[in-house]
């Protein structure tokens, strides 16, 4: 669903812009676990995770009439990966699970340029995904404003570095108790900095859109629901809610992916 609510940065009032939806169904501006807990359904297939993860909405902006045309989610799918600080070209130290209620952002939605680390920089992307056609194996950091897509994924990545498993971030540190991995190449290869140094999943997003139906040339641009045409401010946020039991099994079970 598409709601103009953020419970994290902008919790108990209208946020600044519109996200979309998935996961626990039971989510108001001031969701807590235990609403998570109690909700009707999920959109997820996994039973045990009643998180709640949301990101912005994508829109066309049409610039000739200045309309905007809000785009259809088709689906979005969260990875859970099990990257661990590497030592010496070895797997070092365990992952933990998620606590429940820790609350997660990634991004920044005030962000309109490209980040200061590169590091950061890579947890973001965008795809255009062409019809009969295969898409490019490389994602692009900017919003690929061309008309031969079909759809379009947002990729996103999280911070998987945490300073402490008892601060869960609220609305002033929800940004700062969770860090990444100083990787030199891609993050799965990365390692915990010092003063975050417990490592938990890496969780990895794909939000794919519909843009088939719009065009994209002859004055429209494709833009995020906080008014950014370039891309540079792609966030998204989520308040954890695992069965942490079945979360801890997942991460340490090979056979389960």
């Amino acid at each position: 669903s598409t709601q103009r609510i953020d419970p994290i940065v902008f919790e108990g009032q209208a946020a600044a812009h519109v996200h979309s939806f998935v996961g626990a169904s039971g989510y108001s501006t001031k969701a807590t676990v235990d609403d998570l807990s109690k909700s009707e359904c999920v959109s997820g297939t996994v039973t045990g995770d009643h998180t709640l993860y949301w990101a912005p909405t994508l829109y066309h902006y049409n610039e000739v009439d200045k309309t905007f045309t809000q785009f259809p989610l088709e689906s979005a799918v969260t990875y859970y990966l099990s990257f661990r600080d590497m030592e010496n070209g070895k797997p070092g130290n365990d992952i933990k699970p998620f606590p429940r209620g820790m609350r997660v952002t990634a991004g920044d939605a005030k962000n309109f340029k490209p980040f200061e680390n590169p590091i950061v920089g890579r947890g973001f992307g965008f795809k255009c995904i062409p019809k009969n056609q295969e898409p490019s194996k490389e994602s692009t950091r900017e919003i690929p404003q061309v008309d031969n897509c079909e759809k379009l994924r947002l990729e996103i990545t999280f911070p998987s570095c945490s300073k402490d498993l008892s601060i869960l971030g609220g609305k002033e540190d929800h940004a700062t108790h969770l860090v990444y991995p100083e990787a030199v190449g891609a993050l799965s290869s990365g390692k915990c900095p010092a003063s975050h140094p417990i490592r938990l999943p890496t969780v990895f997003h794909e939000w794919v859109y519909d843009v088939s139906k719009v065009s994209n040339v002859g004055g429209g641009r494709w833009v995020l629901s906080n008014g950014d045409t370039v891309g540079y401010s792609l966030h998204a946020d989520m308040i954890l809610n695992w069965d942490e039991e079945l979360l801890a099994k997942a991460i340490n079970d090979p056979s389960l992916g």
